[in-house]
């Protein structure tokens, strides 16, 4: 069996976003290789995109190998402190969806501004802080190195809102 990837109905789909999204930024999601459908193919016919989101750096990296220049969000964020640095180092946005990467991030001194995605859990449990944990006094120290970008997951099955705290 063999898959084509229609790389026409991909821009026309993203255009299609555009069209019924006026005013907003869309991110191509193209993590495992694009779901099997091709890494670079699917990305070139996203290259309108506003940027890419992968799961990992090894992913991210070959796209900037490839010679894609877009924004790079990291949606499993880095681990340690060599992943943190590449990702500097290659202008990829990292998602912060846990403690420990709160504190990788808020160790980071390198040179270049480092933008990170804070991922807000808003039902779905499955990554993210709770709204309550951002309040002001929760003692994170993110610094004048960083750019923090606040980000949520669609609501949960049968959620209308947001949960409101505690």
């Amino acid at each position: 069996m063999r898959a084509v990837v229609d790389t026409a109905a991909l821009k026309h789909n993203l255009q299609r976003i555009r069209e019924l999204a006026p005013g907003s930024r869309v991110l191509a999601v193209v993590k495992a290789n694009a779901y099997g459908h091709g890494l670079h193919i699917v990305a070139q016919a996203l290259a309108d995109a506003d940027g890419f989101a992968v799961a990992r750096i090894g992913e991210a990296l070959a796209l900037r190998e490839a010679g894609c220049r877009a924004r790079i969000m990291l949606l499993q964020g880095v681990g340690d402190a060599a992943g943190l640095e590449t990702a500097a180092r290659h202008g990829f946005e990292p998602f912060v969806h846990l403690a420990s990467q709160v504190a990788l991030i808020e160790s980071y001194r390198g040179p270049q501004v480092l933008r990170v995605w804070l991922k807000i859990d808003t039902g779905m449990h499955r990554l993210g802080f709770a709204p309550a944990g951002l309040l002001p006094g929760a003692g994170w120290k993110f610094d004048r190195w960083l750019d923090v970008v606040l980000m949520q997951r669609a609501l949960g099955p049968g959620a209308t809102t947001p949960p409101q705290g505690p």
